[in-house]
């Protein structure tokens, strides 16, 4: 799950992706980086891990607190965002921003499944249609660019593999479709019938 929430110059996006049945989630912004993580689940305290003059770890433990308690599970958040010359004002702002990523992440988990359970989502991994026009305004956007721009060769290498897979499995979606579609069709076509 990709979304995004900007203001002004800002730009926060969070990715989120179900491990078993928990949550594992990245929050970059500008210069995106892992400058810091929190850890938490329902009943322990929640922790949290930094680089040295970081403070990244704060919007991580924001966001791993509220969807661990609001979601039963243990949520694992890297955090990263830099912006040159950041103010007072324009911090606060990246909190306000986590916090409209956090709630529009719980809308969206609870409404793609709410029933969720971790026996489930192993018997039935699906992306969803919303899943996709994010991935479509997410490249749409320009922000894929940006994030291979500004990305370390790790997240270039990743966003290249995620374009090649993507682009395989818009061939096979296109195969499936014409074998779903025309199944049984073309016989009919042709003047022949099934044998019954």
């Amino acid at each position: 799950m990709l979304l995004i929430a900007a203001s002004g110059r800002l730009a926060l996006t969070l990715r989120i992706r179900r491990v078993g049945g928990d949550i594992e989630a990245s929050l970059t912004g500008g210069d995106a980086h892992a400058g810091g993580v929190a850890l938490a689940a329902p009943g322990f305290p929640a922790r949290t891990l930094s680089l040295p003059g970081h403070r990244d770890a704060e919007l991580a433990l924001q966001l791993a607190r509220g969807l661990a308690d609001a979601l039963a599970c243990a949520v694992c958040v890297c955090a990263g965002v830099h912006y040159p010359h950041i103010s007072r004002e324009e911090i606060a702002e990246c909190r306000r921003l986590t916090g409209e990523l956090l709630r529009g992440a719980l809308e969206r988990l609870r409404e793609d499944r709410p029933e969720r359970t971790a026996k489930h989502d192993k018997e039935h991994a699906m992306l969803t249609v919303k899943d996709l026009e994010e991935l479509e305004d997410y490249m749409k956007s320009g922000q894929l660019e940006a994030d291979f721009k500004d990305g370390c060769e790790n997240d270039r290498f990743y966003l290249l593999e995620l374009l090649e897979k993507l682009m395989d499995v818009a061939e096979l979606a296109d195969e499936t479709a014409t074998k779903v579609i025309f199944r049984g069709q073309l016989g009919a076509l042709m003047g022949q019938h099934k044998a019954e």
